[in-house]
């Protein structure tokens, strides 16, 4: 019996929040396997070694709050470990993108006479599947790029705010309201464009676009869905937080643990920083990390439905009214 256990939608079609509501999950119940097997072979040896990078981390944390070790080596090690993560991040969140939009490719895929072309994509292989992902490559690194030019060009905006803000102060003096104006105008410009922002993924991923022109699209897009991109983030992204925060309480509990207890003397924490606690402490940093990209994959796949609903709406060639309570 193939995998689809009901009618699979167009990609590019107008939905009300329910529509794209009931699509994500459709599609994760239909290939929840196949999803789990591939971001398990290909970014559980990332896991393992983000989890390594997260738990060194802690120990020079742990050691600069004892007093343990030169200052200076605390920072470096802090500087170096902290940079392979934010490495290893970036590939994990490449490759995380390439998995999960490839198969949604192929979910939608259809015959000529409107079938599923891939009716048990379960039973494909990671063979079968590596050449396919890896054509995602290029357009997940162009998504990352405009993520990452996003957030310099927010903080150079940030760096002149305060800039300019400090010498109006330093002329006009103290004023306390001033503060709070400037950072509620700094917040509303980030609650702003982080929605239109986060269009980049699925545009790049669902299509042959160069990058400037892609980031216009993904911002267009964005901004006319405004309030669709929120309600449909805010919401998955709840239950993906939920989720999350059970999954991830071993970690944060054997984190916090350490931390209270390394404040100690070494006598009363010499359990903390044991082996076979520390081996404990890791191996929930790996399902901890694991379980982010499998709840964060259910946002992917939201925001994909949300892309085909602003694409179809914006520029599809059907009349559109926008009473009738679409968004």
């Amino acid at each position: 019996m193939g995998f689809i256990q009901h009618q699979v939608p167009p990609l590019y079609r107008r939905r009300t929040f329910s529509d794209k509501f009931t699509d994500t999950t459709d599609f994760i119940t239909a290939n929840w396997r196949v999803l789990l097997r591939m971001l398990t072979i290909v970014l559980l040896p990332l896991c393992l070694l983000q989890a390594l990078n997260v738990n060194t981390l802690m120990s020079s944390m742990y050691g600069d709050m004892v007093g343990n070790g030169d200052v200076s080596d605390t920072l470096v090690g802090f500087a170096l470990n902290y940079g392979a993560l934010m490495v290893f991040g970036i590939i994990a969140t490449v490759l995380f993108i390439c998995i999960v939009y490839t198969l949604m490719r192929l979910y939608h895929e259809q015959n000529a006479d409107g079938t599923p072309a891939h009716p048990n994509l379960n039973s494909i292989t990671f063979a079968q599947f590596r050449p396919l992902m890896m054509r995602q490559v290029r357009s997940a690194c162009k998504a990352i790029g405009a993520f990452l030019l996003f957030f310099v060009v927010l903080m150079v905006f940030m760096v002149v705010a305060a800039v300019v803000f400090a010498a109006m102060t330093t002329s006009l003096g103290s004023n306390e309201a001033g503060v709070v104006l400037v950072v509620i105008f700094v917040y509303a410009i980030v609650l702003m464009l982080l929605p239109p922002i986060a269009m980049v993924v699925p545009v790049f991923s669902f299509e042959k676009i160069g990058f400037w022109a892609g980031l216009k699209k993904s911002l267009v897009y964005g901004f006319k869905t405004w309030r669709g991109v929120v309600a449909v983030t805010i919401v998955v992204g709840i239950m993906v937080g939920m989720v999350l925060g059970v999954l991830g309480l071993p970690f944060i509990m054997m984190t916090m643990f350490k931390a209270l207890f390394a404040v100690q003397t070494s006598g009363e924490y010499a359990f903390t920083n044991s082996v076979w606690y520390s081996f404990l402490q890791y191996l929930s940093a790996i399902v901890y990390v694991y379980a982010s990209y499998i709840g964060y994959a259910v946002m992917l796949v939201a925001l994909a439905y949300q892309y085909g609903h602003a694409r179809e709406k914006i520029d599809g060639d059907e009349f559109f009214d926008n009473a009738n309570g679409y968004d």
